[in-house]
This record gives structure tokens, C-alpha cells and sequence, in this order.
């Protein structure tokens, strides 16, 4: 592909869709990205399949060689010393709670499906009870 047809299709790019490239460039997974971004994995996912039609390419690397390979170098500094980037704590893995909002409504689900029954039953020995009184 031309490198102007190249440049073209980059330019079409979202800057998710770039950040996530990027990314995948440097080896993280779908759920390594989403931690990075702050995003879910299912929109990395997405985010990396648009940019890849976008780009005409069969897979999320050949992708994200296209916009590495793309990114200009940083002009270079004369005699100007770099300043370290702050680096990010590194973040806790997070427990899953056994109480999801999901479990809860099935849990109050069965509780009344349970209340039903019983109410059921009990009416239902009480007028039994009655046919049996004298």
C-alpha cells in the first residue's frame, strides 16, 4: 500500500483506537489495555476491529505495526537533559464480590417464588383442614 493511502487510513483512526493500537504493539493483552485505559475489554476489542477494517488489515498486530511505524521520531533535543516519566502505581487486582447486582435479583426472585408456594401450601392444608371438621 502506498504511503499516502497509509497515512490516509491512519488519519481515519479515533484516538482510542490509536492508544489501543499502541498498545498491542508492545505485547499486552485485551485485558492488560483495558486496565491501561480504564476501559472495559470488550471495548478494546472493538476499538482494535474497527482500526483494523479501517486499515485493511487481516489482524490487530499488522495494525498496530502500521501505527508504530507511522509515529514520528520526538525531534531531538539539544543538550537538554529527559525528564523521567511518572510512572503509575501498579493496581491492585480487584476481588470479585459474591454478591453481584444480578445474584441479588435472583436471589429475591427465589425467595418469592418460595413465599408463593408456601402460601400456597398453607391454604391449601387449611382447606383441607375445613372439609375435615365435623
Amino acid at each position: 500500500m502506498p504511503a499516502h493511502q497509509t497515512t490516509e487510513r491512519l488519519d481515519r483512526l479515533t484516538p482510542m483506537e490509536t492508544a489501543c493500537l499502541r498498545l498491542v504493539a508492545r505485547r499486552l493483552s485485551s485485558k492488560q489495555i483495558a486496565a491501561e485505559l480504564g476501559i472495559a475489554k470488550t471495548s478494546v476489542d472493538t476499538y482494535c476491529n474497527r482500526a483494523r477494517s479501517k486499515l485493511g488489515v487481516g489482524d490487530r498486530y499488522a495494525a498496530a505495526r502500521l501505527v508504530v511505524a507511522n509515529d514520528e521520531p520526538a525531534p531531538v533535543a539539544v543538550a537538554q537533559p529527559l525528564e523521567p516519566t511518572p510512572s503509575r502505581p501498579p493496581q491492585r487486582p480487584v476481588a470479585p464480590t459474591p454478591w453481584t447486582p444480578r445474584a441479588r435479583l435472583t436471589l429475591a426472585a427465589a425467595t418469592v417464588v418460595l413465599a408463593i408456594l408456601a402460601v400456597g401450601s398453607l391454604v391449601s392444608g387449611l382447606s383441607a383442614l375445613e372439609e375435615l371438621r365435623p
